[in-house]
């Protein structure tokens, strides 16, 4: 299938929230694959390590999504060990 746009940047930083993160400097807008645009961090950080943390992304449209790609943090030992994948047309039922 065809990228959705959320590494080239065509999503854009706004349809990334997050549960928390862990500064500024470690936001959700962070949260892309192969995030280099800035000297650190590379990732997005939550703010603490618990269940229930998320990382939100508004797609913007409906779309069948058959692959997800995720990587941990490049310049130091964080990365999520496992996920759910939930979807949402309002944003606040949750499937």
């Amino acid at each position: 299938g065809k990228p959705l746009g959320l590494q080239s940047g065509e999503i854009p930083d706004s349809a990334m929230t997050s549960s928390s993160y862990y500064g500024r400097m470690y936001g959700p807008e962070r949260g892309r694959l192969n995030f280099t645009n800035t000297w650190w961090p590379e990732a997005w950080s939550a703010g603490r390590n618990a269940v229930g943390e998320y990382l939100q992304v508004d797609i913007g449209r409906e779309v069948l999504l058959t692959k997800v790609a995720t990587q941990g943090r490049g310049d130091y030992p964080q990365w999520v060990t496992s996920y759910e994948l939930s979807h949402s047309r309002d944003g606040q039922a949750w499937t």
